[in-house]
Protein backbone atom coordinates (compact mmCIF):
# COMPACT_ATOMS: atom_id res chain seq x y z
CA UNK A 1 0.00 0.00 0.00
CA UNK A 2 2.83 2.36 0.82
CA UNK A 3 4.37 1.66 -2.56
CA UNK A 4 1.09 2.30 -4.34
CA UNK A 5 0.88 5.71 -2.68
CA UNK A 6 4.32 6.67 -3.94
CA UNK A 7 5.31 8.46 -7.09
CA UNK A 8 7.36 5.39 -8.02
CA UNK A 9 4.15 3.44 -8.59
CA UNK A 10 2.94 6.14 -10.97
CA UNK A 11 6.19 5.97 -12.90
CA UNK A 12 5.92 2.17 -13.07
CA UNK A 13 2.36 2.33 -14.43
CA UNK A 14 3.27 4.88 -17.08
CA UNK A 15 6.38 2.89 -17.98
CA UNK A 16 4.27 -0.28 -18.41
CA UNK A 17 1.91 1.57 -20.75
CA UNK A 18 4.78 2.90 -22.85
CA UNK A 19 6.50 -0.50 -22.93
CA UNK A 20 3.34 -2.37 -23.95
CA UNK A 21 2.53 0.17 -26.69
CA UNK A 22 6.10 -0.08 -27.93
CA UNK A 23 5.86 -3.87 -27.73
CA UNK A 24 2.71 -3.87 -29.91
CA UNK A 25 4.43 -1.70 -32.47
CA UNK A 26 7.47 -3.95 -32.41
CA UNK A 27 5.32 -7.08 -32.81
CA UNK A 28 3.52 -5.56 -35.79
CA UNK A 29 6.79 -4.63 -37.44
CA UNK A 30 8.35 -8.04 -36.76
CA UNK A 31 5.20 -9.85 -37.90
CA UNK A 32 5.08 -7.95 -41.17
CA UNK A 33 8.80 -8.51 -41.73
CA UNK A 34 8.49 -12.25 -40.98
CA UNK A 35 5.46 -12.63 -43.23
CA UNK A 36 7.29 -10.83 -46.03
CA UNK A 37 10.33 -13.08 -45.50
CA UNK A 38 8.25 -16.27 -45.50
CA UNK A 39 6.40 -15.07 -48.60
CA UNK A 40 9.75 -14.57 -50.30
CA UNK A 41 10.85 -18.06 -49.16
CA UNK A 42 7.62 -19.65 -50.51
CA UNK A 43 8.05 -17.80 -53.79
CA UNK A 44 11.61 -19.10 -53.97
CA UNK A 45 10.48 -22.69 -53.30
CA UNK A 46 7.83 -22.41 -56.00
CA UNK A 47 10.49 -21.09 -58.38
CA UNK A 48 12.73 -24.05 -57.49
CA UNK A 49 9.88 -26.48 -58.30
CA UNK A 50 9.17 -24.73 -61.60
CA UNK A 51 12.80 -24.62 -62.67
CA UNK A 52 13.31 -28.29 -61.69
CA UNK A 53 10.38 -29.31 -63.84
CA UNK A 54 11.62 -27.13 -66.68
CA UNK A 55 15.01 -28.84 -66.59
CA UNK A 56 13.46 -32.32 -66.42
CA UNK A 57 11.06 -31.61 -69.28
CA UNK A 58 13.89 -30.11 -71.33
CA UNK A 59 15.91 -33.32 -71.07
CA UNK A 60 12.94 -35.62 -71.76
CA UNK A 61 11.91 -33.69 -74.89
CA UNK A 62 15.50 -33.61 -76.14
CA UNK A 63 15.77 -37.41 -75.72
CA UNK A 64 12.37 -38.14 -77.26
CA UNK A 65 12.93 -35.78 -80.22
CA UNK A 66 16.60 -36.73 -80.41
CA UNK A 67 17.37 -33.03 -80.77
CA UNK A 68 20.42 -31.56 -79.09
CA UNK A 69 19.02 -28.08 -79.60
CA UNK A 70 16.47 -28.74 -76.90
CA UNK A 71 19.26 -28.61 -74.28
CA UNK A 72 20.65 -25.24 -75.37
CA UNK A 73 19.10 -23.31 -72.47
CA UNK A 74 19.96 -25.93 -69.81
CA UNK A 75 22.90 -23.95 -68.35
CA UNK A 76 20.86 -20.75 -68.13
CA UNK A 77 17.96 -22.43 -66.32
CA UNK A 78 20.37 -24.37 -64.06
CA UNK A 79 22.17 -21.13 -63.05
CA UNK A 80 18.82 -19.52 -62.23
CA UNK A 81 18.02 -22.52 -60.06
CA UNK A 82 21.39 -22.27 -58.24
CA UNK A 83 20.87 -18.55 -57.64
CA UNK A 84 17.41 -19.20 -56.23
CA UNK A 85 18.73 -21.90 -53.89
CA UNK A 86 21.53 -19.59 -52.65
CA UNK A 87 18.97 -16.87 -51.97
CA UNK A 88 16.86 -19.35 -49.97
CA UNK A 89 19.93 -20.38 -47.95
CA UNK A 90 20.61 -16.71 -47.05
CA UNK A 91 16.96 -16.08 -46.13
CA UNK A 92 16.77 -19.07 -43.78
CA UNK A 93 20.15 -18.76 -42.02
CA UNK A 94 18.52 -17.73 -38.72
CA UNK A 95 15.38 -19.92 -39.07
CA UNK A 96 14.54 -23.47 -38.15
CA UNK A 97 13.87 -24.33 -41.84
CA UNK A 98 17.52 -23.80 -42.77
CA UNK A 99 18.16 -27.56 -42.48
CA UNK A 100 15.37 -28.36 -44.99
CA UNK A 101 16.73 -25.80 -47.45
CA UNK A 102 20.15 -27.39 -47.10
CA UNK A 103 18.60 -30.82 -47.92
CA UNK A 104 17.06 -29.32 -51.11
CA UNK A 105 20.48 -28.06 -52.18
CA UNK A 106 22.03 -31.47 -51.46
CA UNK A 107 19.38 -33.48 -53.39
CA UNK A 108 19.53 -30.95 -56.23
CA UNK A 109 23.27 -31.47 -56.46
CA UNK A 110 22.73 -35.22 -56.79
CA UNK A 111 20.03 -34.67 -59.42
CA UNK A 112 22.28 -32.31 -61.37
CA UNK A 113 24.92 -35.03 -61.55
CA UNK A 114 22.45 -37.35 -63.38
CA UNK A 115 21.36 -34.52 -65.68
CA UNK A 116 24.91 -33.57 -66.62
CA UNK A 117 25.60 -37.25 -67.49
CA UNK A 118 22.47 -37.32 -69.74
CA UNK A 119 23.57 -34.11 -71.51
CA UNK A 120 27.00 -35.64 -72.19
CA UNK A 121 25.28 -38.67 -73.77
CA UNK A 122 23.03 -36.38 -75.83
CA UNK A 123 25.98 -34.31 -77.07
CA UNK A 124 27.77 -37.58 -77.98
CA UNK A 125 24.75 -38.72 -80.05
CA UNK A 126 24.16 -41.74 -77.84
CA UNK A 127 20.42 -41.34 -77.87
CA UNK A 128 19.63 -44.84 -76.73
CA UNK A 129 21.81 -44.58 -73.67
CA UNK A 130 20.54 -41.06 -73.02
CA UNK A 131 16.95 -42.31 -73.18
CA UNK A 132 17.74 -45.16 -70.80
CA UNK A 133 19.42 -42.75 -68.33
CA UNK A 134 16.52 -40.29 -68.55
CA UNK A 135 13.95 -42.87 -67.61
CA UNK A 136 16.16 -44.85 -65.25
CA UNK A 137 15.00 -45.66 -61.74
CA UNK A 138 17.96 -43.78 -60.24
CA UNK A 139 17.13 -40.50 -62.03
CA UNK A 140 13.43 -40.86 -61.21
CA UNK A 141 14.28 -41.57 -57.55
CA UNK A 142 16.57 -38.54 -57.42
CA UNK A 143 13.77 -36.35 -58.83
CA UNK A 144 11.27 -37.69 -56.32
CA UNK A 145 13.74 -37.18 -53.45
CA UNK A 146 14.23 -33.55 -54.50
CA UNK A 147 10.48 -32.98 -54.76
CA UNK A 148 9.95 -34.50 -51.30
CA UNK A 149 12.67 -32.23 -49.85
CA UNK A 150 10.96 -29.23 -51.43
CA UNK A 151 7.57 -30.25 -50.01
CA UNK A 152 9.16 -30.80 -46.59
CA UNK A 153 10.70 -27.33 -46.70
CA UNK A 154 7.35 -25.78 -47.61
CA UNK A 155 5.70 -27.52 -44.68
CA UNK A 156 8.53 -26.41 -42.35
CA UNK A 157 8.26 -22.80 -43.49
CA UNK A 158 4.49 -22.81 -43.03
CA UNK A 159 4.87 -24.41 -39.59
CA UNK A 160 7.50 -21.87 -38.54
CA UNK A 161 5.30 -19.01 -39.72
CA UNK A 162 2.34 -20.44 -37.82
CA UNK A 163 4.42 -20.82 -34.63
CA UNK A 164 5.68 -17.25 -34.96
CA UNK A 165 2.18 -15.92 -35.41
CA UNK A 166 1.06 -17.86 -32.33
CA UNK A 167 4.01 -16.53 -30.30
CA UNK A 168 3.29 -12.98 -31.36
CA UNK A 169 -0.32 -13.52 -30.37
CA UNK A 170 0.71 -14.73 -26.90
CA UNK A 171 3.03 -11.76 -26.46
CA UNK A 172 0.28 -9.40 -27.57
CA UNK A 173 -2.09 -10.98 -25.03
CA UNK A 174 0.54 -10.59 -22.29
CA UNK A 175 1.11 -6.95 -23.25
CA UNK A 176 -2.65 -6.34 -23.24
CA UNK A 177 -2.92 -7.86 -19.77
CA UNK A 178 -0.03 -5.71 -18.54
CA UNK A 179 -1.65 -2.63 -20.05
CA UNK A 180 -4.95 -3.37 -18.34
CA UNK A 181 -3.09 -3.91 -15.06
CA UNK A 182 -1.30 -0.57 -15.53
CA UNK A 183 -4.61 1.18 -16.14
CA UNK A 184 -6.04 -0.32 -12.96
CA UNK A 185 -2.89 0.74 -11.12
CA UNK A 186 -3.32 4.29 -12.40
CA UNK A 187 -6.95 4.29 -11.32
CA UNK A 188 -6.00 3.02 -7.87
CA UNK A 189 -3.24 5.60 -7.60
CA UNK A 190 -5.72 8.33 -8.53
CA UNK A 191 -7.96 7.27 -5.67
CA UNK A 192 -5.05 7.06 -3.23
CA UNK A 193 -3.63 10.43 -4.31
CA UNK A 194 -7.04 12.01 -3.84
CA UNK A 195 -7.13 10.75 -0.26
CA UNK A 196 -3.52 11.81 0.25
CA UNK A 197 -4.32 15.30 -1.03
CA UNK A 198 -7.00 15.79 1.58
CA UNK A 199 -4.58 14.61 4.26
CA UNK A 200 -1.86 16.90 2.92
CA UNK A 201 -4.15 19.92 3.08
CA UNK A 202 -4.71 19.30 6.77
CA UNK A 203 -0.98 18.82 7.30
CA UNK A 204 -0.23 22.07 5.43
CA UNK A 205 -2.45 24.01 7.80
CA UNK A 206 -0.57 22.44 10.71
CA UNK A 207 2.80 23.10 9.05
CA UNK A 208 1.98 26.77 8.44
CA UNK A 209 1.40 27.15 12.15
CA UNK A 210 4.70 25.44 12.96
CA UNK A 211 6.58 27.45 10.30
CA UNK A 212 5.22 30.70 11.70
CA UNK A 213 6.48 29.74 15.15
CA UNK A 214 9.82 28.62 13.70
CA UNK A 215 10.20 31.92 11.81
CA UNK A 216 9.74 33.86 15.00
CA UNK A 217 12.36 31.70 16.71
CA UNK A 218 14.69 32.11 13.71
CA UNK A 219 14.29 35.89 13.79
CA UNK A 220 15.26 35.91 17.44
CA UNK A 221 18.31 33.76 16.71
CA UNK A 222 19.28 36.01 13.78
CA UNK A 223 19.12 39.01 16.10
CA UNK A 224 21.27 37.16 18.65
CA UNK A 225 23.76 36.13 15.96
CA UNK A 226 23.88 39.66 14.57
CA UNK A 227 24.63 40.98 18.02
CA UNK A 228 27.37 38.36 18.45
CA UNK A 229 28.92 39.38 15.13
CA UNK A 230 28.74 43.06 16.12
CA UNK A 231 30.49 42.30 19.40
CA UNK A 232 33.08 40.22 17.54
CA UNK A 233 33.79 43.04 15.08
CA UNK A 234 34.15 45.48 17.96
CA UNK A 235 36.46 43.23 19.99
CA UNK A 236 39.03 42.07 17.39
CA UNK A 237 42.30 43.96 17.07
CA UNK A 238 42.35 43.77 13.27
CA UNK A 239 40.67 46.40 11.12
CA UNK A 240 37.69 44.95 9.25
CA UNK A 241 35.35 46.55 6.73
CA UNK A 242 32.96 45.36 4.04
CA UNK A 243 32.16 46.77 0.58
CA UNK A 244 29.42 46.17 -1.99
CA UNK A 245 29.78 45.49 -5.72
CA UNK A 246 30.58 49.17 -6.34
CA UNK A 247 33.33 49.24 -3.73
CA UNK A 248 31.32 51.36 -1.29
CA UNK A 249 31.77 50.68 2.43
CA UNK A 250 28.83 48.81 4.00
CA UNK A 251 30.27 48.30 7.50
CA UNK A 252 33.46 49.02 9.42
CA UNK A 253 34.64 48.00 12.90
CA UNK A 254 36.06 50.32 15.61
CA UNK A 255 39.63 48.99 15.20
CA UNK A 256 39.63 50.06 11.54
CA UNK A 257 38.18 53.47 12.40
CA UNK A 258 40.82 53.97 15.09
CA UNK A 259 43.71 53.10 12.75
CA UNK A 260 42.35 55.17 9.83
CA UNK A 261 41.20 58.18 11.89
CA UNK A 262 37.70 58.32 10.35
CA UNK A 263 34.28 58.16 11.97
CA UNK A 264 31.79 55.51 10.89
CA UNK A 265 29.60 58.17 9.19
CA UNK A 266 32.60 59.39 7.19
CA UNK A 267 33.24 55.92 5.74
CA UNK A 268 29.82 54.25 5.26
CA UNK A 269 28.69 54.61 1.63
CA UNK A 270 32.04 56.01 0.45
CA UNK A 271 34.26 54.50 -2.26
CA UNK A 272 36.90 52.66 -0.24
CA UNK A 273 39.68 52.84 -2.86
CA UNK A 274 39.55 56.60 -3.33
CA UNK A 275 39.20 57.05 0.44
CA UNK A 276 42.06 54.96 1.90
CA UNK A 277 43.87 53.07 -0.91
CA UNK A 278 44.36 55.64 -3.67
CA UNK A 279 48.20 55.83 -3.70
CA UNK A 280 51.31 53.72 -3.28
CA UNK A 281 53.81 54.36 -0.48
CA UNK A 282 55.87 56.63 -2.76
CA UNK A 283 52.79 58.76 -3.51
CA UNK A 284 52.26 57.45 -7.04
CA UNK A 285 48.68 56.80 -8.10
CA UNK A 286 47.25 53.32 -7.40
CA UNK A 287 44.72 52.41 -10.10
CA UNK A 288 41.59 50.64 -8.84
CA UNK A 289 41.90 48.07 -11.65
CA UNK A 290 45.25 46.97 -10.19
CA UNK A 291 43.97 46.81 -6.60
CA UNK A 292 43.43 43.32 -5.03
CA UNK A 293 40.46 44.71 -3.04
CA UNK A 294 38.81 45.78 -6.31
CA UNK A 295 39.51 42.30 -7.78
CA UNK A 296 37.63 40.68 -4.86
CA UNK A 297 34.32 42.54 -5.21
CA UNK A 298 34.53 43.02 -9.00
CA UNK A 299 35.82 39.59 -10.10
CA UNK A 300 35.44 37.35 -7.03
CA UNK A 301 39.23 36.93 -6.55
CA UNK A 302 40.53 36.16 -3.03
CA UNK A 303 43.87 37.79 -2.13
CA UNK A 304 46.47 37.79 0.66
CA UNK A 305 48.55 40.98 0.38
CA UNK A 306 51.71 42.04 2.25
CA UNK A 307 53.59 45.31 2.36
CA UNK A 308 51.01 47.79 1.04
CA UNK A 309 49.86 51.02 2.75
CA UNK A 310 46.51 52.51 3.74
CA UNK A 311 45.99 56.27 4.03
CA UNK A 312 44.66 57.99 7.15
CA UNK A 313 42.24 60.86 7.27
CA UNK A 314 45.11 63.23 8.20
CA UNK A 315 47.02 62.32 5.01
CA UNK A 316 49.52 60.00 6.65
CA UNK A 317 49.88 56.33 5.83
CA UNK A 318 50.83 53.11 7.60
CA UNK A 319 52.05 49.71 6.37
CA UNK A 320 49.55 46.84 6.40
CA UNK A 321 49.14 43.19 5.55
CA UNK A 322 45.57 42.45 4.53
CA UNK A 323 43.27 39.76 3.17
CA UNK A 324 40.47 40.52 0.74
CA UNK A 325 37.73 37.88 0.48
CA UNK A 326 34.72 38.02 -1.88
CA UNK A 327 31.20 37.61 -0.43
CA UNK A 328 29.05 35.24 -2.51
CA UNK A 329 25.30 34.66 -2.45
CA UNK A 330 23.70 31.92 -4.56
CA UNK A 331 26.91 31.63 -6.54
CA UNK A 332 27.17 35.37 -7.32
CA UNK A 333 29.63 37.86 -5.80
CA UNK A 334 27.81 40.63 -3.91
CA UNK A 335 30.78 42.34 -2.27
CA UNK A 336 33.94 41.69 -0.26
CA UNK A 337 35.33 41.72 3.28
CA UNK A 338 38.78 43.20 3.98
CA UNK A 339 40.73 42.47 7.16
CA UNK A 340 43.98 44.38 7.74
CA UNK A 341 46.71 44.62 10.37
CA UNK A 342 49.10 47.53 11.03
CA UNK A 343 52.61 46.12 10.51
CA UNK A 344 54.54 49.40 10.71
CA UNK A 345 56.56 48.31 13.77
CA UNK A 346 57.17 44.89 12.33
CA UNK A 347 58.30 46.36 9.00
CA UNK A 348 60.74 48.68 10.84
CA UNK A 349 62.14 45.70 12.76
CA UNK A 350 62.51 43.74 9.53
CA UNK A 351 64.33 46.65 7.91
CA UNK A 352 66.74 46.85 10.85
CA UNK A 353 67.33 43.12 10.69
CA UNK A 354 67.88 43.40 6.94
CA UNK A 355 70.48 46.13 7.43
CA UNK A 356 72.37 43.96 9.94
CA UNK A 357 71.95 40.90 7.72
CA UNK A 358 73.45 42.58 4.68
CA UNK A 359 75.99 44.91 6.34
CA UNK A 360 78.36 42.24 7.71
CA UNK A 361 81.26 40.89 5.65
CA UNK A 362 80.55 37.38 6.91
CA UNK A 363 78.26 35.20 4.85
CA UNK A 364 74.90 34.69 6.55
CA UNK A 365 72.38 32.08 5.42
CA UNK A 366 68.98 31.12 6.80
CA UNK A 367 68.80 27.33 6.95
CA UNK A 368 65.64 25.26 7.40
CA UNK A 369 66.46 21.66 8.44
CA UNK A 370 63.53 20.50 6.30
CA UNK A 371 63.77 22.82 3.25
CA UNK A 372 67.46 23.74 3.05
CA UNK A 373 68.65 27.33 2.51
CA UNK A 374 65.73 29.78 2.36
CA UNK A 375 67.65 33.10 2.40
CA UNK A 376 71.23 34.43 2.30
CA UNK A 377 73.00 37.78 2.23
CA UNK A 378 75.13 39.19 -0.58
CA UNK A 379 78.36 38.31 1.29
CA UNK A 380 77.44 34.60 1.24
CA UNK A 381 76.69 34.73 -2.50
CA UNK A 382 80.06 36.44 -3.10
CA UNK A 383 82.06 34.14 -0.82
CA UNK A 384 80.70 31.03 -2.54
CA UNK A 385 81.04 32.69 -5.99
CA UNK A 386 77.45 32.19 -7.12
CA UNK A 387 76.08 34.54 -9.78
CA UNK A 388 72.72 35.11 -8.07
CA UNK A 389 71.03 34.46 -4.75
CA UNK A 390 68.58 32.12 -6.50
CA UNK A 391 71.49 29.91 -7.62
CA UNK A 392 72.66 29.60 -4.00
CA UNK A 393 69.17 28.84 -2.64
CA UNK A 394 68.86 25.92 -5.04
CA UNK A 395 71.73 24.22 -3.16
CA UNK A 396 71.83 22.42 0.17
CA UNK A 397 74.67 22.37 2.74
CA UNK A 398 76.13 19.24 1.17
CA UNK A 399 76.09 20.81 -2.31
CA UNK A 400 78.50 23.58 -1.24
CA UNK A 401 80.88 21.15 0.48
CA UNK A 402 83.43 18.66 -0.93
CA UNK A 403 82.56 15.00 -0.67
CA UNK A 404 84.87 14.54 2.34
CA UNK A 405 86.31 16.95 4.90
CA UNK A 406 90.07 17.31 5.56
CA UNK A 407 89.77 14.79 8.41
CA UNK A 408 88.51 12.19 5.90
CA UNK A 409 84.91 12.09 7.14
CA UNK A 410 81.90 12.27 4.77
CA UNK A 411 80.63 15.85 4.48
CA UNK A 412 76.92 14.92 4.23
CA UNK A 413 77.10 12.90 7.46
CA UNK A 414 79.02 15.64 9.27
CA UNK A 415 76.46 18.27 8.14
CA UNK A 416 73.65 16.27 9.74
CA UNK A 417 75.66 15.85 12.96
CA UNK A 418 76.37 19.59 13.28
CA UNK A 419 72.74 20.56 12.53
CA UNK A 420 71.47 18.02 15.06
CA UNK A 421 73.89 19.32 17.71
CA UNK A 422 72.83 22.96 17.20
CA UNK A 423 69.10 22.15 17.21
CA UNK A 424 69.35 19.84 20.21
CA UNK A 425 71.30 22.12 22.56
CA UNK A 426 69.63 25.37 21.34
CA UNK A 427 72.93 27.31 21.67
CA UNK A 428 75.40 28.69 19.14
CA UNK A 429 77.52 25.89 17.69
CA UNK A 430 80.90 26.88 16.17
CA UNK A 431 83.28 24.69 14.14
CA UNK A 432 85.78 24.82 11.27
CA UNK A 433 84.54 23.59 7.91
CA UNK A 434 85.83 23.19 4.37
CA UNK A 435 83.30 24.62 1.89
CA UNK A 436 83.40 24.31 -1.88
CA UNK A 437 82.82 27.36 -4.02
CA UNK A 438 80.56 27.29 -7.07
CA UNK A 439 83.62 26.97 -9.32
CA UNK A 440 84.92 24.04 -7.25
CA UNK A 441 87.62 25.96 -5.38
CA UNK A 442 88.02 25.06 -1.67
CA UNK A 443 86.97 27.65 0.92
CA UNK A 444 88.07 27.04 4.54
CA UNK A 445 85.52 28.65 6.87
CA UNK A 446 84.61 29.08 10.47
CA UNK A 447 80.89 28.18 10.67
CA UNK A 448 78.54 29.31 13.43
CA UNK A 449 75.05 27.74 13.68
CA UNK A 450 72.56 29.77 15.75
CA UNK A 451 69.12 28.15 16.36
CA UNK A 452 66.10 30.51 16.05
CA UNK A 453 62.31 30.24 15.66
CA UNK A 454 60.54 31.89 12.71
CA UNK A 455 56.72 31.67 12.52
CA UNK A 456 56.81 28.73 14.92
CA UNK A 457 59.28 26.81 12.73
CA UNK A 458 62.77 25.98 14.05
CA UNK A 459 65.51 27.30 11.76
CA UNK A 460 69.24 28.08 11.86
CA UNK A 461 71.27 31.16 11.03
CA UNK A 462 74.45 29.82 9.45
CA UNK A 463 77.34 32.29 9.59
CA UNK A 464 80.42 31.53 7.47
CA UNK A 465 83.71 33.42 7.85
CA UNK A 466 86.57 32.99 5.40
CA UNK A 467 89.58 31.74 7.42
CA UNK A 468 91.85 31.17 4.45
CA UNK A 469 94.42 33.66 5.79
CA UNK A 470 94.20 32.18 9.29
CA UNK A 471 94.72 28.69 7.91
CA UNK A 472 97.70 29.90 5.88
CA UNK A 473 99.23 31.53 8.99
CA UNK A 474 98.65 28.34 10.96
CA UNK A 475 100.32 26.31 8.23
CA UNK A 476 103.28 28.76 8.15
CA UNK A 477 103.64 28.61 11.93
CA UNK A 478 103.46 24.82 11.84
CA UNK A 479 106.12 24.71 9.12
CA UNK A 480 108.45 26.94 11.16
CA UNK A 481 108.01 24.82 14.28
CA UNK A 482 108.88 21.72 12.23
CA UNK A 483 112.01 23.40 10.86
CA UNK A 484 113.08 24.45 14.38
CA UNK A 485 112.53 20.93 15.63
CA UNK A 486 114.57 19.53 12.77
CA UNK A 487 117.40 22.05 13.48
CA UNK A 488 117.38 21.09 17.16
CA UNK A 489 117.64 17.43 16.27
CA UNK A 490 120.56 18.17 13.89
CA UNK A 491 122.39 20.19 16.58
CA UNK A 492 121.98 17.46 19.20
CA UNK A 493 123.19 14.82 16.75
CA UNK A 494 126.26 16.90 15.84
CA UNK A 495 127.35 17.33 19.46
CA UNK A 496 126.93 13.59 20.07
CA UNK A 497 129.12 12.84 17.05
CA UNK A 498 131.88 15.20 18.30
CA UNK A 499 131.93 13.44 21.65
CA UNK A 500 132.27 10.07 19.91
CA UNK A 501 135.21 11.37 17.77
CA UNK A 502 137.03 12.74 20.84
CA UNK A 503 136.63 9.41 22.62
CA UNK A 504 138.13 7.58 19.61
CA UNK A 505 141.15 10.00 19.54
CA UNK A 506 141.72 9.52 23.29
CA UNK A 507 141.66 5.74 22.84
CA UNK A 508 144.29 5.98 20.06
CA UNK A 509 146.57 8.09 22.27
CA UNK A 510 146.27 5.64 25.15
CA UNK A 511 147.06 2.69 22.86
CA UNK A 512 150.23 4.50 21.68
CA UNK A 513 151.24 5.12 25.31
CA UNK A 514 150.30 8.77 25.37
CA UNK A 515 147.90 10.70 27.58
CA UNK A 516 144.29 11.55 26.67
CA UNK A 517 144.13 14.63 24.49
CA UNK A 518 140.51 15.71 25.18
CA UNK A 519 138.63 16.03 28.40
CA UNK A 520 135.07 14.85 27.84
CA UNK A 521 132.32 16.28 30.03
CA UNK A 522 129.21 14.14 30.24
Amino acid sequence: MRFLNSVKALYVAVAILFVTVAMDSYIDIRKEAMQAQHLEINSGLERVVRLNRELTNMLMIAVLDQSILRTASYDTVNNQLKTTLNTLVDLTKTQDSSAEIAMISMSRGELQGYEENIIILIKSGKWKEARAATFSDEYVLARKTNEIDIDTAVVSVIGELTASVQWFGEVRKTALGARIGALFLLLWLGIMFSRKTRTDLAEQVHLRTEISAANKLLEERVKERTEELRLLLHSVGEGIFGVDLLGKVTFVNPAALNMLGFTEEEMIGKDVHSLIHHSHEDGSSYLAEDCPMHASYARGVESQVRGEVLWRKDGGFFSVNYSSTPIAKEGKTIGAVVAFRDVTDRKLAEEKASVFFNATNDGLMLLSPEKGFVHANAAAVELLRFETLADLLRCGPSDISPEVQPDGRNSAERVKEHITTAMKHRVAHRFDWMHKRCDGAPLPCEVTLIPIMIAGEPQLIAGIRDITERKENEEELKRRFEELDRFNRLTINREQRMIELKEEINQLHEQSGGAKKYKIVS
